[in-house]
């Protein structure tokens, strides 16, 4: 779990294709956890290397994320060309940006603070808030996000059977998509929106929109912006957990060089299928 005092930033492209509620619900706890919830169960995603030309690696991985009972309905692309360096570049830079330019949100707690910048698929980031170079590797992040959501959900019509009439790689290309950049301030109290105690949610469990998420997993930093922490090489849940229809929670895997694709009730009403 993400520790009280880090300052997460993060990345979510949606595919707004239909507008109704994801079938399984996610919930991005970026900078303050609640007691309660440690104690949810871990677990590992299923995952597919993004140059794989293996078909049968990409079927595999899809059915494993999102056709067979009980899918968590999450699949990881992994080693996406330039993802890398670029999300940190992004990231760090985005917690250096002016966040007083940026839009702020208080969340359902009551104090937690997240500063956002969006901009529509397709269309630059523009804003005075950050230098030009954290916009160039916002731009750089953004294609690469693209290109592992694409490779995606393209492949997934083949896995569902031809009754999708590619409604998924058409969703890949279309250009409503809305693209985020937060900061979730931590720790201390006050000024900033971070909070000094771990009865607050942050960002409480919630059901997005559309018919694909495509994250990038968050970016803890210190206090000090110190460019990522030591374990963001590590693998952990950096602040996300999962929930089923069931109640229960798991605090999945997410590697720093993995694309984190989930789809919505949009696919689930329009490609039958696609399981919850």
């Amino acid at each position: 779990m993400p520790p009280l005092h880090a300052r997460p930033c993060c990345f979510m492209r949606m595919r707004v294709v239909v507008v109704s509620m994801p079938f399984f619900i996610f919930i991005m706890l970026l900078s303050i956890v609640s007691a309660h919830q440690t104690s949810s169960a871990s677990l590992s995603l299923p995952s597919v290397d993004y140059a794989s030309s293996d078909a049968a690696s990409w079927e595999s991985a899809l059915r494993k994320a999102f056709v067979i009972p009980r899918a968590p309905g999450v699949l990881l692309v992994r080693n996406v060309p330039e993802y890398v360096d670029a999300r940190k570049s992004a990231l760090n830079g985005l917690a250096k940006c002016n966040r007083t330019s940026l839009k702020t949100t208080t969340l359902g707690d009551g104090r937690t603070k997240r500063h956002t910048v969006a901009a529509n698929t397709g269309q630059a980031i523009r804003t005075d808030a950050c230098d030009e170079q954290t916009l160039q590797a916002m731009e750089t992040l953004r294609a690469s996000v693209g290109d592992a959501s694409s490779a995606a959900l393209a492949r997934l019509d083949d896995v569902l059977g031809t009754s999708t009439n590619s409604f998924f790689a058409n969703a890949a290309t279309q250009p409503d998509g809305l693209d985020h950049f937060h900061v979730y301030p931590g720790g201390g109290g006050g000024g900033d929106g971070g909070v000094d105690d771990d009865e607050h949610d942050g960002l409480h469990a919630h059901v997005d929109v559309g018919v694909a998420i495509a994250m990038v997993p968050a970016l803890q930093l210190g206090d000090d912006n110190d460019n990522g922490n030591d374990n963001d090489s590590t693998p952990s849940s950096r602040g996300l957990v999962l929930f089923d229809d069931e109640g229960n929670t798991w605090e999945p895997t997410l590697p720093s060089d993995a694309v984190v694709i989930l789809l919505g009730q949009g696919a689930s009403t329009w490609a039958l299928g696609a399981a919850a």
